[in-house]
């Protein structure tokens, strides 16, 4: 038994060790302070220390609960405690650069348009409105981490026949405030309720409805839990038809938290792709969300083969071949086969297929909605 202990000791207590030398390096002080507690608990030249300096030492079972209690609070620290400026922003300087480039892609926004801010249960909702204001509405569900201002590459052509409503989507970066800083939608179908609120106030009664990546599942949560209210569907790389889920949200928080130079640029390869022009477009910042934002609790799930089999309205959905974030696109059609009524196209891309694919995702989006 005594055997067993001291190798476990050593193990845990080695790993605790260096995610304390990890978290000190990201610059995450407090949470390192947190972990001295196991490394001195379980260490067993650093208990030894501790022994000879108070005269004692706790048996396992009595270190035990003061592990799991450590790291705990190591956890809670990084995720609520260390929430940072308004729920979002680690300091207001990095608010201040995000919206010197939200600004910056408003000014070329092709259409004119205009900021309208609603109320719902979570907070304030920033909205682009642009389009022609007796045209169809579309609400426009951005990806995580990217914002309302991310459909610029699109809405050119979609306010030729359509209102457009690009939605900043609470609790992410952007021109939407919370509330209160740690609540937001926990889960599809609180989202589900939250963007018909959002509806409600801009008098929509029924849209049509595209969402990219994690808007993608905000738009099918949409449609499954108010299918009267969505006129079609359309997906581009969307959370929530893929295996991959929750791989890559673990991901992105893993590289919020310990936001390190080499882990972010092979981030950001593979979140946004190799394409210079996405690159260019989508880098300064999506590094600023990976460096000084606060990774949100509410994430994704995959959608079951019964919850898409119970989608009432016709669905487009167009993958990339090169999206690290959905994966295999053979294995994302075969769970949305499962809805009845879909389109399913496969383009050269990664992630941000409105951006690298821009024109042949609006002639896949005006065709499928019937526009003429």
């Amino acid at each position: 038994m005594s055997v067993i202990l001291a190798i476990l000791s050593w193990l845990f207590g080695g790993l605790f060790l260096a995610l304390l030398i990890f978290t000190l390096l990201a610059g995450r002080f407090l949470p390192a302070l947190i972990l001295l507690l196991p490394v001195l608990l379980l260490l067993p030249p650093v208990r030894e220390v501790a022994k000879n300096l108070i005269g004692f030492t706790l048996p396992w079972w009595g270190r035990l609960p003061l592990v799991i209690g450590s790291f705990i609070a190591y956890g809670y620290v990084l995720l609520v405690v260390a929430s940072g400026f308004e729920g979002v922003y680690s300091s207001p300087e990095m608010k201040a650069q995000h919206m010197e480039i939200y600004d910056a892609k408003l000014a070329e926004w092709p259409t004119p348009y205009e900021d309208v801010y609603v109320d719902t249960s979570y907070g304030t909702v920033h909205v682009i409105v642009s389009g022609p204001e007796d045209g169809p509405p579309m609400l426009l569900l951005n990806a995580a981490a990217m914002s309302g201002w991310s459909w610029l590459y699109n809405v050119g052509e979609l306010n030729k026949t359509y209102r457009t409503y690009a939605i900043d989507t609470i609790g992410e970066v952007g021109k939407s405030e919370l509330a209160e800083p740690t609540r937001y939608p926990p889960d599809g179908k609180a989202y589900a309720d939250y963007t018909a609120e959002i509806a409600d106030a801009l008098g929509i009664e029924k849209a049509y409805v595209v969402g990219a990546s994690f808007g993608g599942y905000m738009g099918t949560s949409y449609a499954l839990h108010y299918p009267e209210r969505v006129e079609k569907l359309a997906l581009l790389g969307p959370m929530g038809m893929t295996p991959e889920t929750a791989k890559t949200a673990l991901r992105i928080m893993l590289v919020q938290l310990y936001p390190f130079k080499p882990l972010q640029t092979n981030t950001v390869k593979w979140a946004l792709g190799d394409d210079p022009y996405v690159l260019e477009e989508t880098e300064d910042w999506f590094r600023i969300v990976l460096t000084d934002t606060v990774p949100r609790e509410s994430r994704p799930v995959t959608f079951t083969p019964e919850q898409l089999q119970s989608l009432e309205v016709p669905v487009l959905l167009v993958i990339g071949s090169r999206d690290a974030l959905t994966g295999d696109p053979e294995a994302v059609k075969e769970l949305a086969n499962n809805t009845p009524d879909i389109q399913i196209e496969v383009l050269d891309s990664g992630h941000l297929i409105g951006v690298e694919h821009a024109e042949r995702s609006n002639e896949l989006i005006m065709a499928f909605f019937g526009a003429d």
